[in-house]
């Protein structure tokens, strides 16, 4: 219900209720990142590993991130759909707990050297921007 309960007519595009909260600026991410935690919730009921569950919260986080941004957050809402993903991850972990804990972790990783790699570019950005400013006025 979350993602996709909601047909778009003549398409195989659907969205659910988690996109038309979106629509309400910051009340209704908020009221989808709470619906989301009973998903986490359930995954932490059922003993996934905890690499599939900060895989979760990743999920939730830049759903809940991305999603905050007026209308193409509710568009982003409508493609990414977080909470099946969260789904899948716990069906995942229901039949193969070991095999999902190990690609949720390299997956973390993944998004640890993407964010390491995102920091250095900002970084030597702001350097070059720097350097720029100070031959300008030297």
């Amino acid at each position: 219900m979350l993602d996709s309960s909601i047909r778009i007519p003549g398409t195989g595009r659907s969205f659910g209720i988690d996109a038309v909260l979106g629509v309400l600026p910051g009340l209704g991410d908020a009221a989808g990142l709470v619906l989301a935690a009973v998903i986490i919730a359930d995954g932490i009921r059922l003993g996934a590993k905890p690499a599939t569950i900060l895989r979760m919260l990743l999920n939730a986080g830049v759903d809940t991130t991305l999603g905050s941004v007026p209308l193409i957050g509710t568009l982003f809402d409508a493609a990414y759909k977080s909470n099946q993903r969260n789904v899948r991850l716990l069906e995942q972990h229901v039949l193969d707990p070991d095999g999902t804990a190990a690609a949720a972790k390299r997956s973390l990783v993944t998004v640890a050297i993407a964010i390491v790699a995102l920091f250095v570019l900002v970084l030597a950005g702001a350097v070059a921007i720097i350097l720029l400013v100070v031959r300008a006025l030297g």
